[in-house]
């Protein structure tokens, strides 16, 4: 007698992006959608304008001007007599270290209107979401759900997530920044030394050389004189021969270079977060489930081997499969068992 055997036979491969003839994958198969839909939007009107605002605007220009009007109270006007006694106290008596206690004292004061706008940035990023919700709103970004209802602030997409910060943080943040811009000024005036020809008197004290800093600003302010002198801008011989532009000049290139640094560090230390998109489903991964469940049995055992594993695993003998012996051998095989039962 000849045991009937069934063959299964697995189906065409098909294509998973692709459904095959009948127009539907099959059911159990989970639904694959094309790789593009779980591509990250790209960033709103409002978010950009948001950073423009926040981060070069009002954290770059607006305190650039408030920097400079204080700057310059305290390194030429009634705060320059505090500042020098600052200077002394925590340079000591050196005068190499009382020198970069100046500079790097002068670098703080070009960080004050960082430091008056805690309040207002700190404000305006808690609550960026909603801020980036109006502008949309007012730059006439559609913030439509698919199906149809207006979408709220907390549901709109946001490629940079900011979430709500502590005090602490955000005073940590400042006081980075405000470190990083001394540590640069220092840096500056000390690598870039230049020796005099002849020695000069300022303040009482005797210069034989001049630092980086002081060479940076000398150079900005000679080039603007330069244009302003040049007669192609209006007013511009007047403006070369106030004082104050002249400081202002000097101030405004050390300023510029302070509050990029600021504005950089603020901004990478502000805790956002691009939001993370799903993970792109591989095909490949889904084969053995989709055929599954199509019905595919795994491959069968073979049974000498399944009757080898059985026994080892309850540590037994294996015993042959009666499936391989003759009707003879199992007649002759089962009354020797009984004995050795009986026994």
């Amino acid at each position: 007698m000849v045991e009937k055997t069934e063959e299964y036979t697995l189906p065409a491969q098909t294509s998973l992006a692709e459904p095959s003839q009948g127009g539907a994958l099959p059911v159990d198969s989970p639904e694959i959608k094309p790789a593009a839909a779980a591509s990250p939007a790209a960033k709103s009107k409002g978010e950009k304008w948001y950073d423009w605002i926040v981060y070069s605007g009002i954290n770059y220009w607006f305190n650039l001007g408030i920097s400079l009007i204080i700057a310059d109270a305290a390194t030429h006007g009634k705060g320059k007599k505090a500042l020098g006694k600052a200077a002394t106290f925590f340079g000591g008596k050196n005068d190499k270290g009382q020198h970069n206690a100046q500079v790097a004292l002068e670098q703080l004061a070009l960080n004050s209107g960082g430091w008056l706008l805690l309040v207002p940035m700190k404000l305006m990023e808690d609550r960026k979401r909603s801020l980036v919700h109006w502008l949309n709103d007012k730059f006439g970004v559609s913030q439509t759900a698919p199906d149809g209802h207006a979408l709220t602030a907390d549901e709109i997409y946001i490629e940079q997530e900011q979430p709500k910060q502590g005090w602490l943080r955000v005073v940590g943040r400042r006081v980075l920044a405000s470190g990083s811009t001394m540590v640069a000024g220092v840096v500056l005036d000390s690598g870039f030394p230049k020796t005099l020809d002849h020695p000069v008197t300022v303040d009482g004290k005797v210069k034989t050389q001049i630092g980086g800093k002081e060479r940076f600003t000398d150079f900005i302010v000679a080039q603007s004189n330069r244009a302003l002198n040049s007669g192609y801008i209006p007013g511009g011989r007047s403006l070369a021969q106030k004082e104050w532009v002249q400081r202002y000049l000097g101030l405004a290139a050390l300023d510029v270079i302070n509050t990029k640094i600021t504005a950089v560090v603020m901004k990478v230390t502000n805790g956002a977060k691009k939001i993370k998109m799903p993970k792109e489903i591989d095909p490949g991964d889904l084969a053995l489930p989709v055929m599954a469940g199509i019905g595919v049995p795994p491959p069968a055992e073979d049974p000498a081997t399944a009757a080898s594993s059985i026994a080892a695993s309850i540590g037994r003998k294996t015993i042959e499969p009666k499936s391989h012996l003759t009707h003879a051998q199992r007649l002759a095989a089962e009354p020797s068992q009984s004995l050795q039962q009986n026994l």
